[in-house]
């Protein structure tokens, strides 16, 4: 289980040194960026497999960005098994544009289709 922390001063030597081993161009991953909507948002970080990851707590489904430096793939795996995107077509008709899953997360395509249900197509 990952443990997440708010971001503090503390972590800008540990993310820079991850984006100077695997530079990333967007600004999401700066740690002045970082830091500061930290102190607004619920932005979390966590240290896992060599990688920094970090959430931001956004409701019922957390939004994460990609991991840096490390073992990205182990990484992942820790943090996310499944995902699914889709979106009301009319007032009573869903689509569900795609469903990924890592196939090594024994349960994680019924998991994934079973909660997204249950958040987001409960009104239909």
């Amino acid at each position: 289980m990952l443990e997440w922390r708010r971001v503090s001063p503390d972590d800008r030597a540990l993310i820079r040194e991850k984006l100077k081993q695997e530079p990333r161009t967007g600004c999401e991953y700066g740690f002045c960026n970082i830091f500061s909507y930290g102190a607004k948002y619920p932005l979390f970080v966590a240290e896992t497999h060599g990688c920094f990851v970090t959430k931001c707590e956004t409701g019922p489904l957390d939004a994460y960005c990609f991991p840096v430096g490390g073992d990205k793939a182990a990484a992942v795996r820790q943090v996310v098994a499944a995902f699914c995107f889709g979106e009301a077509l009319t007032d009573d008709m869903f689509c569900v544009h795609f469903e990924k899953a890592f196939a090594s997360v024994r349960g994680a395509y019924p998991m994934i289709n079973r909660m997204f249900a249950q958040e987001e197509l409960s009104a239909f």
